[in-house]
């Protein structure tokens, strides 16, 4: 057998057979990762309902907590308030450490309430829509002490 007849009658059947294979299992793993995204858009538009509100939520509770240092340093200042927060109480007096304190406790816990809300999403919509309530009522309580002449 020579070389050619050998390539006509071996080595293209070979690879006409290899080649089909091949694109079986493109079109099996396209099958599969099309399924996957399908999947995963499904859940995403669940989810994706609480997405708005949990950025809603987070940005108010940002906010909430600027205003408590706000209200809080201004009450400190004028003398007409205490911080009565253990956690934060001893650096109440050196505004500069109590915002860096204040920011990293916020900032910690938004981030926990986004590592919560992968595995639990209304969960940490009630845990935010908790925190902000027990906020604004801080804040509140703030401005009724401090704002007041």
């Amino acid at each position: 057998m020579d070389v050619r007849s050998l390539t006509l009658r071996v080595i293209l059947p070979a690879v006409f057979v290899m080649g089909a294979a091949a694109s079986a299992r493109a079109q099996a793993i396209e099958a599969t990762t099309l399924e996957a995204v399908l999947a995963e858009q499904k859940a995403a538009m669940v989810t994706s309902d609480v997405k708005p509100l949990r950025l809603a939520l987070t940005t108010s509770f940002v906010a909430l907590q600027g205003l408590d240092t706000f209200t809080t340093l201004h009450g400190l200042h004028s003398g007409k308030a205490m911080e009565a927060n253990p956690f934060v109480g001893g650096v109440a007096q050196n505004p500069a450490a109590f915002i860096a304190v204040k920011g990293g406790l916020t900032a910690a816990t938004v981030f926990s309430m986004n590592a919560l809300a992968k595995r639990h999403p209304k969960g940490a919509i009630f845990a935010m829509l908790a925190l902000n309530a027990g906020s604004a009522f801080i804040v509140k309580s703030n401005f009724s002490l401090t704002m007041t002449k």
